[in-house]
């Protein structure tokens, strides 16, 4: 009998092979459209514009002479848009008979437009890299509440999970089998990865979601960008535009474990021609799955701009607060079957407690025809700490001493005073930094065949990490907040990108990107568990990347590039091993198609990346909470991607993407102890592992979302996804594993435009998990060896994270 996991991924598969197999060749007679895209005032050509057909996917871009060609469009009347950055996009209605030229004259706009401030650092079409471009019509429809990550699950190679278990709280992503310290994310361009531990924090900038506009997910190495390299992806996001008009917004969520969202968005539009001002406010709360896993989210976002013919600043505010009842336990592996929602954790203030402040400014000038300038400053303050409830704490670890204190014990008649040497308490661990820098790019876009980029910047760092015992049974020689560790880290980060896209002709274009990195990263004062610590590391990094795409036809495209990454250690990596980490090196092959009918778009890649000295998850946790990473000399991902979109008639469309790999460590050794069955050490030995899976890679995943309009005012689509068996650790144990799962949403949508007193109002109801499945999406484990008469076996200790079964949000969106 099929697992019904294995049975829900055949039926998913299969389902599509029928839907997509009549529909890939069921083309009618077809058309072809052709003309060229000039400048209305100069007449000269405008290479690189885009033509799209409105409601297919057929698009084609302007060649050196301002040429465009698309091919096998079926007979019929089409609006057909016409754009370029910094000129007005028009729209014409074109009558298609038979073959057609239609030329298109576009006029320059009044004001830069916020695209120009990522235009450097995003992948184009002839950009030769693998991503996948959001819109905000995508991201909106699943903004319930859920962190970030949430959004973006049904993208290629996307694994997402939640320690409270309903996506709200502390969240996170893997993609490709990468963690998230190795996903570059950019806001605007500006690196939002912490500076030490290179991961992003949702939980920070709750319903930021709502204030992103486009999102652009680089799978591989990608292009390069500012912060840390990319070592698997990048996530750039964009955060809303210029909106014309005067607009107001207000959302309200609910849903099951009292999850609550509201948000309130306003903006003034264009005053006076050039000047706009918009800002949103959101509150998120939510008791999560897992007990006692709650939240209380707070955020403001504050964007004011001024736009002018050539000139564009414009200043962001983000804010965000949370406090957030731990779950980072998860559940021990013999409570999953009967108390899935188990938190060891019980004091009632065992909270986190953070506040992020970003500011941003930005400056974008048109210097010529040719050459565009954005320069940006920023500033990140965050500060905030963990508390926590710690029994049987001995006084030293604290730095306390026993002043006299004792334990009187009575044992029938004797009455005995012991010294004190151990108490119950309560600490906090604070984290208190300041992120600040500057970064510019300057672009050049020649009329005829070259496109190029000079980027750079340079971001300080500056972090206090430091613990307190706020409260104590015993308090000892200790003072009120007695400080037991402290440590500053400094870290500088500086790096100088240049990249460019050449076309040799309309088929054939070349790319070229080589970034130099240099970071500075200081360390010292003392840690709780390793006591002293001083590091002062410098590393220089090369990272060069190339690539080619060839158009076979208009709607044709193959594209191959290379591309080489560096990363440095985290703070962590360099305190939890005993020995100093290595640098990692990622070298990346990808190689795509790209194909595209009026109602189907094919993308089809191909991808090995070969790591040396990489750092990867052993599935044991720290002291605070952080996966653990080792060095692994040699290992290696590799694997196709498949993403259709098909637009079966007017009424549905059907997205579906399926990545199939491989996630190999050639071979590495593990130092561990040997216990007897009391638990007493006996000796150490050494584990040698030979081509073993790398912990939490999956070697198949697929999602897909069907969606149906029956009506303007009505839609219904199922989202699915199904992920294959993960590791916990690289030893490729099936006792030290997730479960493969199937998981399927269901979103209910309905509006109604009421113009006399609203523009839109919105209903909708998201279904998580509507099967119900009983799935865990991470956890983490260790293993002892026992020797019990004479055979030495590993004894388990894993922990995992359930995600919630079925549950509701329903949500409210009116728009004036």
């Amino acid at each position: 009998m099929c697992h019904p996991n294995k049975c829900g991924l055949f039926i998913f598969l299969f389902f599509l092979i029928l839907l997509f197999g009549p529909l890939a060749f069921s083309q009618t007679a077809t058309v072809t459209l052709t003309g060229t895209i000039t400048d209305a005032n100069t007449g000269q050509p405008l290479p690189g514009a885009t033509v799209q057909l409105e409601g297919t996917y057929l698009g084609a871009a302007a060649g050196v002479s301002g040429f465009y060609s698309i091919e096998r469009i079926k007979q019929g009347n089409y609006i057909i848009i016409a754009e370029m950055l910094g000129y007005r996009p028009v729209r014409s209605e074109v009558i298609m008979t038979g073959n057609t030229q239609y030329n298109f004259s576009l006029h320059p706009e009044e004001r830069l437009l916020d695209e120009v401030m990522v235009r450097g650092i995003k992948a184009g079409v002839n950009t030769a890299s693998t991503y996948t471009n959001l819109r905000k019509t995508e991201i909106e429809p699943l903004n319930k509440g859920q962190d970030l990550p949430f959004l973006l699950q049904q993208t290629p190679s996307v694994v997402v999970t939640s320690d409270a278990g309903a996506g709200v709280g502390y969240t996170g992503m893997r993609i490709r089998g990468t963690d998230a310290t190795r996903i570059n994310v950019t806001m605007n361009g500006i690196p939002l990865n912490d500076a030490e531990s290179h991961s992003v924090f949702w939980v920070n900038m709750p319903d930021f979601a709502s204030s992103v506009d486009q999102i652009q997910v680089q799978r591989g190495v990608g292009t390069s960008a500012n912060g840390a390299a990319a070592f698997g992806a990048s996530v750039n996001l964009q955060t809303a535009q210029l909106r014309p008009q005067p607009y107001a917004e207000v959302n309200a969520s609910g849903g099951s474990f009292n999850t609550q969202r509201y948000n309130v968005q306003l903006g003034t539009g264009l005053l006076n021609r050039h000047f706009t001002l918009d800002g949103r406010l959101s509150s998120i709360t939510s008791d999560g799955y897992i007990d006692r896993a709650a939240s209380n989210l707070k955020s403001f976002f504050l964007s004011g701009g001024y736009y002018g013919r050539k000139t564009i600043v414009r200043a962001n505010i983000l804010w965000g607060n949370e406090i957030t009842y731990q779950a980072w336990g998860g559940v021990p592996e013999k409570l999953l079957q009967t108390r899935r929602t188990y938190n060891a954790y019980t004091y009632e203030n065992q909270t986190d407690n953070y506040r992020q402040h970003h500011y941003q400014l930005h400056f974008s000038q048109q210097v010529s025809p040719k050459w565009q300038l954005n320069a940006a400053l920023h500033y990140t303050r965050g500060a905030g700490y963990y508390e926590e409830y710690q029994p049987m704490q001995n006084l030293t670890d604290y730095g306390l001493q026993n002043q006299g204190m004792y334990q009187i014990s009575v044992s029938g008649p004797d009455t005995l005073f012991l010294p004190v040497s151990q108490t119950d308490l309560i600490r906090r661990k604070w984290l208190d930094n300041d992120f600040y820098g500057t970064l510019f790019t300057l672009n050049y876009n020649s009329a005829k065949k070259i496109h190029a980029t000079i980027g750079g910047g340079i971001n300080r760092y500056n972090g206090l990490h430091f613990g307190e015992v706020i409260w104590a049974q015993y308090a000892a020689n200790g003072n009120i907040n007695h400080r037991y560790y402290e440590s500053n880290g400094y870290k500088t980060d500086a790096n100088l990108f240049a990249k460019t896209e050449y076309r040799l002709s309309r088929q054939l274009g070349l790319f070229a990107d080589v970034q130099y990195r240099h970071i500075d990263y200081r360390i010292q004062g003392t840690d709780e568990a390793k006591g002293n610590i001083t590091f002062d590391l410098n590393y220089n990094f090369i990272n060069p990347k190339a690539g080619i795409t060839f158009n076979v036809s208009s709607n044709q495209q193959v594209y191959a590039s290379f591309g080489m990454a560096h990363r440095e250690p985290t703070r962590n990596n360099l305190i939890d091993n005993d020995t100093l980490p290595l640098p990692e090196r990622l070298s990346n092959i990808e190689a795509g198609y790209r194909f595209t009918l009026s109602n189907i778009n094919i993308n089809a890649n191909y991808y090995y990346m070969r790591y040396k000295n990489q750092l990867v998850l052993t599935g044991n946790l720290n002291n605070v909470g952080y996966p653990i990473q080792q060095n692994v000399q040699h290992s290696y991902r590799t694997g196709f991607e498949l993403a259709l979109m098909v637009k079966a008639g007017n009424k549905l469309d059907i997205q579906a993407n399926l990545t199939s790999s491989i996630n190999k460590i050639d071979g590495f050794s593990q130092f561990t102890g040997v216990f007897d069955a009391n638990y007493n050490y006996l000796r150490d030995t050494t584990l040698v592992y030979n081509h073993t899976d790398i912990s939490f890679s999956p070697n198949v995943t697929a999602a897909a979302t069907l969606t149906y309009r029956p009506a303007k005012w009505a839609s219904a689509a199922f989202m699915a996804n199904y992920v294959d068996r993960q590791f916990l650790d690289n030893t490729g144990s099936l006792a030290r594993s997730l479960n493969p799962y199937f998981t399927g949403n269901l979103l209910l949508t309905g509006s109604l435009q009421p113009k006399k007193w609203v523009k839109n109002l919105e209903l909708s109801l998201l279904i998580n998990n509507l099967f119900n499945t009983l799935y865990e999406s991470n956890g983490w484990t260790y293993f002892l060896l026992m020797e019990r008469e004479g055979i030495i076996e590993p004894e388990n200790y894993n922990n995992y994270y359930p995600q919630a079964g079925t549950n509701l949000l329903a949500g409210l969106k009116v728009q004036w």
